[in-house]
């Protein structure tokens, strides 16, 4: 079977393990395992050429930086993301392994629903997002998940860069705000807090961050988003947070599918 991405985990927590082979077998996307151990991984690494490699920080007689500048130095196609996982909030640790290349530092204990959101959406932008489809067999997609996906897609397909703490922010607001009634405006007082909460995070910090991944977006796919939202000026947080809500009702009603939403961008 060919699939659509493979995605290689060095880590030993046999529940994340299960519910990543569960989550990604929906989208056609290899999930295995190796041992914790640095030739292990590296071999791991050259055998099955992944798209996405979790990886403790610490490891047996090396570490993650070690591990990612050897597969420089491998026969493959092309390098692999990079997700660190750590259970030490150190700072100085952090920043070597995104200097030395991770897509993510990853603080353990974390958001196991959110880490696959966050791979499958670095997947989405390395491989464009019509060549990760949903198998044709398999589990089915649970209506909720089939939400949250769409959403995630179509903020990256408008240019909203994934690797910003706002695409996560942003996502997460949409998705709160398509919760409440559709009577109930939500205001930026209810949501900035509400992100925060589920985030670790502050509102204040929350509202700057969509501010500025919006902020980013614009400047480099204006005309695409000014099409999309029929505007001529740079939305605001709220802006761009009620139409984005707005149309997936409409594309959602229309439809029965929410997973159709990236289709109208």
């Amino acid at each position: 079977m060919k699939y659509n991405a493979c995605i290689l985990i060095a880590h030993n927590d046999p529940f994340f393990i299960s519910i990543c082979r569960n989550f990604f077998s929906q989208y056609n996307i290899l999930v295995t395992q190796v041992e914790s151990n640095y030739c292990k991984i590296i071999h791991a690494i050259e055998f099955w050429q992944p798209d996405v490699v979790l990886v403790n920080v610490i490891i047996p007689n090396s570490d993650s930086v070690a591990i990612m500048e050897a597969s420089h130095h491998l026969n493959i196609k092309r390098i692999p993301m990079f997700f660190v996982i750590s259970y030490v909030d150190d700072h100085k640790m952090k920043s070597s392994n995104l200097e030395q290349g991770a897509s993510q530092f990853l603080l353990s204990p974390f958001d196991n629903y959110l880490v696959l959101s966050k791979i499958f959406n670095s997947i989405i932008s390395a491989r464009h997002s019509d060549q990760v489809t949903p198998c044709c067999c398999g589990n089915r997609v649970s209506p909720t998940q089939h939400c949250e996906l769409a959403i995630y897609e179509a903020i990256a397909n408008l240019g909203i860069p994934t690797n910003m703490n706002g695409y996560e922010y942003l996502c997460r607001a949409i998705l709160y705000n398509i919760s409440i009634p559709w009577q109930s405006p939500c205001l930026g007082k209810q949501i900035y807090p509400t992100v925060a909460s589920a985030t670790n995070s502050n509102a204040v910090c929350v509202e700057r961050s969509i501010r500025h991944a919006i902020t980013a977006a614009w400047k480099n796919n204006s005309r695409l988003i000014a099409n999309y939202f029929g505007i001529s000026q740079k939305p605001t947080n709220m802006q761009f947070i009620s139409f984005i809500t707005t149309k997936f009702r409409f594309v959602s009603a229309g439809s029965g599918d929410p997973s159709s939403l990236p289709s109208a961008l």
